[in-house]
């Protein structure tokens, strides 16, 4: 009596044990599946470790190129100030007050130089006394409101010269007295000042601003490249 009640019992567990194996097995074939076919999701940033000792790479492939950048060690009180239109700051005012300060000299190369209010700062620099030195670019001499700028200056006494070479003049820069830099997208213009998003870095080191000094010098001297403007030429 107990045989026969045991025996459709343990049939009834195997039955259950092999639906079990069955189900195991295709959830691991199904598992296995997807991960030989899942898309590769690429990180959001890729990192390469920094070799830290540059022995380690063979002769065969380390670089011969000459150097590309100067670097010059700054100043222990060395500051920056920078400006972004995008944040509401105002490049130009910058540059104002910076003219402002000047008590010797302007070292300035500008791509483009037509705003009002930067414009009168440098005349009243120049007629101060700050012996006031513009480069520019040959191809901006030619617009109405640059021709305006530039003949002001002159009447002011600041000496101005333009590229002659094919490319063009496209620093925007700014030395104060040797003693400041600036750098970056902003041209003296209305466009740059009210409508663009623009970037200017004032760096005030001595020893960085007389490095730019020497090359501004160089730039300035350099006759098979730049030639002195006159209005009205």
């Amino acid at each position: 009596m107990h045989k026969e009640r045991i025996l459709p019992i343990m049939t009834l567990l195997r039955h259950k044990i092999s639906l079990l194996h069955f189900t195991f097995l295709s959830a691991v074939m199904v598992l296995s599946a997807c991960s030989s076919t899942s898309k590769t999701i690429a990180p959001e940033v890729y990192s390469v470790p920094l070799q830290k000792n540059s022995d380690h790479i063979s002769s065969t492939t380390k670089p011969t190129v000459e150097p590309t950048t100067q670097s010059t060690p700054t100043d222990p009180g060395t500051t920056i100030d920078y400006v972004f239109s995008a944040e509401g700051q105002k490049p130009d005012q910058l540059i104002i007050n910076l003219i402002n300060k000047a008590q010797s000299t302007l070292d300035i190369a500008i791509y483009n130089l037509s705003r009002e209010s930067i414009v009168q700062a440098l005349e009243y620099a120049q007629k101060r006394g700050v012996q006031v030195h513009i480069l520019t670019d040959k191809t901006k001499v030619e617009k109405k409101s640059q021709i305006k700028a530039l003949q002001t200056l002159i009447e002011a006494g600041a000496t101005i010269k333009i590229n002659t070479f094919d490319g063009k003049m496209h620093e925007k820069m700014l030395i104060v007295d040797r003693q400041i830099a600036t750098v970056g997208s902003f041209n003296y213009t209305d466009e740059s000042s009210e409508e663009n998003d623009e970037v200017l870095v004032a760096i005030h080191d001595a020893n960085l601003a007389e490095k730019w000094s020497v090359i501004f010098e160089h730039m300035w001297n350099d006759h098979s490249r730049y030639e002195t403007w006159i209005a009205n030429n």
